[in-house]
């Protein structure tokens, strides 16, 4: 008792140093503390009306119980040192009580020293460590429930179990990943009656949960909320470092749409559906193992894998969903000591990716930076882990695990159930791969087109200097940019700035998202038109541009004039085109550069046209809009005191003669009178260039 008591003391104190530190401020006041406000002054029923939350209603409220502990304030704001005082001594009571469950299961497995090192490895754990001490994040809510609900399995309480397990699910709907197993491992070893007890069970502590949230508010759509918890992340890496973040550093960097799990691999399949065959056929050859062998002491180490293999394989995978394999590896450490090797490798490497998630956050922030390259190389350490693991559970160790069963002594019905279960396996994985097939050559042919100039620049962007703008359409209003915005790109882990741009910044209405209006949000922020010119103006160079629309992209740059700048070319109201002039190395797609300065401001709504014309005067292409599609307007330009230099593609399946300029009202759609100097061909209202 002496030790695990300084074990948990000890925990306690590393775990106590960072409690009043403001900790992940991005979820704390973002979401954690509105949603522990509300609960604890509204109710439940209230914090599922008013936000688009996907967490169970049992982390709600238990937020809301530690909002009326520390005396919450109803209005929101920043957290109050009591608050985040409470928030997190909840997550160490949590990580202290695992603790010492491990220490209980160690004893009974292996003696009395082995189960106080266990306890300590975890006490010692430093990411359970930063994000219950430091973060804030409320993790060790559910991973405690489902770690009781596989000790209860492997000691075949499963009734125990299974209601463990319904808690746990109602903490946190990520739960759902031990499942299966917990399923297999009930029928395999107390048969289909227990299991059926075991799932009435799961459901019934589940609601038991539910139930307040219901009387509260009978139409909460909570099983709708709960089941799209991975709908604001879609992907190809979320920042975990898992098989998928190690392979693609290069294409997490290059803008366009990249980030998406929907865009296809070198084989043609998407992204997502490709890592969700994995899973499926890493899981199920994790199941089809533990069928065969039939061990009840390999519980903890298939629970670890299963958490392995749904960190590793799929895609829109956050650093901490490796979280809970930890203790369950320090569990099957009990059985067999090498686990804890790679407990302490996946704990080491688990750090890296959260500091590297936190970024400037982070309290080690000014005098350690996780770098691209350390946080790739982090990625396959963690995948040559994964091989390892994969390894050690096919050949048991020689002293501490059985040998695994033959497939001779099996019984006839098991070797046909395992058969059935490969044959559905098989085609489940060729359906998923079909369906991601033709979801990559849907998104593949919605991101082709971009001039291959604007690919070059977009790839050699200064990070500090521009201002990337995707729109897929045109989403132009009277209030707001609709769309959707992924993060800065995560290649170029700059830190969270406090205003847009110049930082490289990805603003990105994804093709899924088309039948919904989604704000433009930054970093959790709602982005106006205003604000939005306001950073165009800032950066040195904008890039903008619709994937599958060539004619739509531009290059714009804001350059100094001379007190009295040249106007070869005038249009009515005092806007000169300074300069314009046409590439066209490529015959295919003419790239025309314009400069532009209103000597006056003009009136608003002035639109650019520009056709390009074939030999005999047809009308083969045109690239019309606002100045700088609409991020520098006339008006704008005419305030900054500088000139706005811009590129516009034409591309082109006839070839081009010349290509005509003019402007006119967007509201009445009247052109522009124009003058020219003499060496210029004009018409009344546009001007004419040929190459």
């Amino acid at each position: 008792m002496r030790g695990i008591c300084f074990i948990l003391l000890l925990a306690l104190v590393l775990r106590l140093i960072w409690i009043h530190d403001p900790g992940y401020t991005a979820d704390i006041e973002e979401f954690t503390v509105p949603w522990m406000r509300t609960a604890a002054h509204e109710g439940l029923g209230q914090v599922y009306e008013r936000y688009e939350i996907v967490y169970p209603p049992a982390s709600i409220a238990l937020l809301g119980l530690v909002g009326k502990l520390s005396g919450s304030p109803a209005v929101l704001g920043a957290i109050t040192p009591v608050e985040l005082f409470f928030l997190k001594l909840t997550n160490i009571f949590f990580d202290l009580l695992l603790a010492a469950s491990l220490f209980r299961l160690g004893l009974s497995v292996a003696g009395q020293r082995v189960g106080l090192a266990g306890a300590l490895l975890f006490a010692l754990c430093p990411p359970f460590i930063f994000i219950g001490g430091w973060w804030g994040q409320i993790d060790g809510w559910f991973i405690f429930f489902m770690f009781i609900s596989v000790w209860a399995i492997a000691r075949n309480r499963t009734t125990a179990g299974w209601v463990a397990l319904g808690i746990a699910l109602a903490f946190k709907v990520q739960t759902t990943v031990i499942l299966p197993l917990t399923a297999l491992l009930t029928w395999r070893h107390a048969g289909l009656k227990r299991l059926a007890i075991g799932i009435v069970a799961f459901i019934a502590a589940f609601l038991l949960f539910a139930a307040p949230l219901f009387g509260d508010n009978p139409q909460t759509p909570l099983f709708r909320r709960i089941s799209e918890t991975a709908r604001d992340f879609p992907y190809i890496s979320a920042q975990g470092h898992n098989l998928w973040f190690a392979l693609t550093p290069a294409a997490r960097g290059r803008g366009l749409d990249i980030h998406s799990d929907l865009n296809a691999t070198p084989l043609g399949i998407s992204y997502r559906d490709a890592g969700l065959a994995l899973l499926a056929a890493g899981y199920s050859g994790l199941l089809i193992l533990l069928f065969i062998r039939r061990d009840r002491r390999l519980a903890f180490i298939g629970a670890a894998m299963a958490w392995l293999l749904f960190f590793m394989l799929p895609t829109r995978i956050h650093a901490r969903f490796l979280l809970p394999a930890l203790p369950f590896l320090v569990a099957a450490g009990f059985y067999a000591r090498r686990w804890w090797w790679l407990f302490a490798g996946y704990s080491l490497t688990l750090f890296v990716n959260l500091l590297e998630r936190a970024g400037p956050l982070s309290p080690w922030a000014d005098w350690l930076t996780i770098t691209p390259g350390i946080s790739v190389a982090n990625a396959w350490i963690n995948v040559g882990m994964f091989v390892v693991a994969w390894v050690w559970l096919v050949q048991p160790a020689a002293t501490d695990e059985r040998p695994v069963n033959r497939w001779a002594s099996l019984a006839r019905w098991e070797k046909g159930f395992v058969t059935l279960w490969v044959a559905a396996l098989l085609a489940g994985i060729g359906l998923v791969w079909w369906r991601g097939y033709e979801t990559g050559k849907e998104i593949a042919a919605w991101s082709t087109g971009l001039p291959a100039a604007l690919t070059s620049r977009l790839e050699a962007a200064d990070p500090s200097q521009t201002l990337i703008v995707n729109w897929p359409r045109s989403v132009w209003s009277e209030a707001r940019l609709f769309g959707l915005v992924p993060v800065t790109p995560p290649a170029t882990f700059m830190p969270l700035p406090e205003e847009i741009a110049p930082e490289a910044t990805w603003f990105q209405y994804t093709p899924w998202q088309e039948p919904s209006a989604w704000e433009i949000v930054y970093h959790g922020r709602s982005v106006t038109e205003d604000e939005l010119r306001a950073a165009a103006e800032r950066a040195q160079e904008v890039l903008a541009f619709r994937p599958q629309s060539r004619d739509f992209s531009t290059v714009l740059r804001h350059e100094p004039v001379t007190a009295d700048p040249p106007c070869p070319v005038e249009f009515s109201g005092g806007i000169c085109l300074v300069n314009a002039a046409l590439d066209i190395s490529n015959p295919a797609e003419w790239a025309l550069d314009l400069t532009w300065y209103p000597v006056e401001t003009p009136q608003p709504g002035l639109t650019v046209f520009v056709h390009g014309l074939a030999a005999d005067g047809s009308l083969q292409v045109q690239a019309d809009g606002l100045p700088g599609r609409g991020l520098s307007p006339f008006e704008a330009i005419a305030r900054s005191g500088q000139a706005l230099r811009e590129t516009r593609f034409l591309p082109a399946t006839e070839p081009l003669a010349r290509v005509r300029i003019g402007l006119y009202d967007s509201v009445t759609g009247a052109r522009l009178p124009v003058s020219c100097a003499p060496e210029l061909e004009c018409a009344a209202d546009a001007v004419e260039i040929a190459p």
